[in-house]
């Protein structure tokens, strides 16, 4: 009997230095898991931040062309009135250079956006690309986290079971 005592005592302590571990495992992946979650968050917070962006971009653009048209008309504008009043052709030609000028720059910033937009959309694309790799990792360790609790009750009901044992014997049987 003293070699079954000494041979549960074992068993004991090893299942309670496995659940120790295990439960140690288990503490780490729920950290990472919210580590990973809370990059999960930032991620989403980015990718909303860039969809505002583009959305403000894409109402700037709309102003831009507006202002185009605008500006082409003026342009027209005052071509007809450089045919009427001769006397102020210099003063007209001065302010076409202006408004070429001003459509040659907005041209350019449209051009700017433009590529900006693409760049973000590339951007977006690839932090929802790693969002749903981090979801897919986040999936991954939770069920690592089932697992490994489950086997931690598994350990727990037997060194439960081998205590039960132990008690329900008599010490007087050792002799």
């Amino acid at each position: 009997m003293e070699v079954r005592k000494r041979e549960l005592t074992g068993k004991v302590e090893a299942f309670e230095k496995e659940n120790a571990v295990l439960t140690s495992e288990i503490n780490n992946r729920r950290a990472e898991t919210k580590e990973l979650s809370s990059a999960g968050f930032d991620k989403e917070k980015k990718v909303a931040q860039l969809e505002a962006k583009i959305s403000d971009l894409e109402n700037q653009i709309r102003n831009k062309d507006e202002i185009n048209k605008k500006n082409e008309e003026l342009l027209q504008t005052a071509n007809a009135q450089r045919a009427i009043l001769d006397e102020n052709i210099v003063n007209y030609k001065k302010q076409i250079e202006k408004l070429e000028k001003k459509i040659q720059e907005a041209s350019e910033e449209i051009t700017k956006g433009s590529e900006y937009i693409e760049q973000l959309e590339n951007n977006l694309t690839n932090q929802k690309e790693k969002l749903k790799t981090s979801n897919a990792v986040i999936r991954g360790q939770e069920q690592n986290l089932t697992q490994l609790q489950d086997k931690i009750d598994s350990l727990t009901k037997n060194t439960n079971d081998c205590i039960t044992n132990f008690q329900k014997e008599p010490l007087n049987n050792f002799n």
